[in-house]
């Protein structure tokens, strides 16, 4: 159970530093709202998946 705790805290620890470096604030004039939504887009169809299939082999290795 230690594991996967420590798994989840490695894993919310790199989403907290990726969603900074994507939402910290940059000049308002060079950087539009799309941009961010296209941002925010890619974070979430993309990353989201990855993370859940890491959490599946490890849920798998584990019960293993």
């Amino acid at each position: 159970m230690t594991l996967l705790f420590w798994i989840a805290l490695v894993i919310c620890i790199i989403g907290l530093i990726f969603t900074l470096m994507v939402g910290r604030s940059r000049n308002e004039e060079s950087y539009s709202n799309k941009t961010t939504a296209k941002n925010m887009v890619w974070m979430y169809l993309i990353l989201l998946p990855v993370i859940l299939i890491v959490l599946g082999v490890f849920y798998y290795l584990l019960t293993k």
